[in-house]
């Protein structure tokens, strides 16, 4: 007797299995993406400290009704909203800043950098933002600095290094103004200097080159808040191993089926009637 076999009950099976697969490992990436996600308080610290998205998220909440304005563009909006995350100055409470603490660094995923005196640091409306709106924030955290330049307002932020010298972070060490008020008017000259930022990872004296892009030659010219705000990088965080599971698994599943269905066919090929 001739065999005959019809392939649409393995191709039903597959598209089912690979949809299930796919979805499932989306949604556990995303997730593993937030709670990967890390906030490191080190440098001239009494107690580093490192905080998940979750831990932040279970502190008191600050609230933080502001807007962000960019120097290249000062009579525009770039964008506004009340933002929620937790106060600055409660963050630093609990690692405890040691006395020959000057300034605060902060340092992106993507290595931008910026910085702001412990005075301003301290404020009550500066905050580590994680939603805006009450939608979490694309960039994960940001810090929110009222009455400054958006570049001041860091995204993606994973480092707090509290530093024992004038450090100066991305634009700021080549010229624009540290202060950074948007009051102080609606352009920043630019001195010629050669940028140097710590690596965060290592002693608060160790200098490395900076890196990213650099305002253009106009000595008029200004520097947009970060190279995020326009166009949020992803973060890139460390492949969750059920990933892996569940597509050799679904694989698995896939064959399983192929292999029973061709079975339960020869056999009842074979029964007679």
């Amino acid at each position: 007797m001739k065999l005959s076999f019809s392939p649409k009950p393995i191709a039903i099976i597959t598209l089912l299995v690979l949809t299930f697969v796919t979805a499932t490992a989306t949604l556990t990436t995303q997730a593993s993406a937030t709670a990967e996600w890390q906030l490191t308080i080190n440098g001239q610290a009494e107690q580093p400290l490192t905080f998940t998205l979750s831990d932040l998220k279970a502190m008191p909440q600050t609230v933080v009704d502001a807007t962000i304005y960019c120097v290249d563009f000062p009579d525009q909006v770039v964008t506004t909203g009340k933002w929620t995350g937790v106060s600055l100055a409660a963050l630093l409470q609990q690692a405890g800043v040691q006395p020959s603490t000057v300034k605060i660094a902060f340092y992106a995923a993507d290595q931008y950098a910026t910085d702001l005196d412990l005075v301003t640091a301290t404020q009550g409306g500066v905050i580590v933002a994680y939603a805006k709106d009450g939608e979490a924030l694309s960039e994960t955290l940001r810090l929110v600095v009222p009455g400054k330049w958006g570049y001041k307002w860091i995204s993606q932020l994973t480092t707090i290094t509290l530093m024992n010298f004038d450090f100066k972070g991305k634009w700021e060490s080549q010229g624009y103004s540290d202060d950074a008020s948007v009051q102080s008017g609606t352009s920043v000259a630019r001195a010629p200097s050669s940028s140097y930022l710590p690596n965060p990872n290592q002693a608060n004296t160790t200098i490395v080159p900076s890196s990213g892009p650099q305002p253009s030659n106009s000595s008029t010219s200004v520097p947009s808040q970060n190279t995020q705000d326009s166009k949020p990088e992803p973060q890139l965080q460390p492949q969750n191993p059920w990933v892996a599971i569940l597509a050799i698994s679904g694989v698995a599943s896939v064959v399983t089926c192929a292999s029973l269905l061709i079975f339960v066919k020869r056999r009842r090929l074979k029964t007679p009637s």
